[in-house]
């Protein structure tokens, strides 16, 4: 017999006890005689033994087929990821992946940056901002560790070339 079924008989026959104490209690002028109890019992008997009669077949517990675990891929191009500017004095926005490029703009501390790329080394990281698009050094930019999950990513802008001194 399924535990559920004694839970439900045993409530169903505490409350049929617990009505019958009631009605009793509240209206003392009702006589509930020998005869009364006896039907009473009958009934809560025969209907504890229908409950309890039940022969339903126990459920059988089915577990849902676990999807198939995805395998790590690379990330994709079009993969970007937020992070925030940690140098406390701003941070150079390049043209392109190194001191080599020009300074297009400052971005200030905590401005949050739209990382969309990195360099080879992940030394430095593409990022789209406020103050459009370029290049910041890896090392003041909190991305959460995310920086080798970025794509790698070109400069689009070739390095200045040096000018000899004369």
């Amino acid at each position: 017999m399924r535990p559920g079924v004694l839970v439900r008989t045993a409530s169903v026959v505490v409350a049929l006890i617990s009505s019958l104490a009631l009605v009793t209690a509240c209206r003392p002028g009702i006589s509930i005689g020998p005869a009364a109890t006896t039907t009473a019992t009958e009934t809560v008997a025969t209907q504890a033994a229908e409950l309890t009669t039940e022969t339903a077949e126990p459920e059988t517990p089915t577990l849902a087929p676990e999807p198939p675990t995805a395998a790590p891929t690379a990330p994709t191009v079009g993969a970007t990821i937020q992070c925030k500017i940690t140098a406390l004095r701003g941070l150079n926005l390049r043209s392109g992946p190194g001191t080599d490029y020009p300074a297009q703009t400052v971005l200030p501390h905590n401005e949050v940056v739209t990382a969309t790329g990195r360099s080879t080394e992940g030394d430095w990281v593409a990022v789209h901002s406020s103050g459009g698009d370029g290049w910041v050094a890896s090392n003041f930019v909190d991305c959460g560790g995310s920086v080798p999950t970025l794509p790698e990513a070109t400069p689009n802008a070739a390095p200045p070339v040096p000018t000899p001194k004369s």
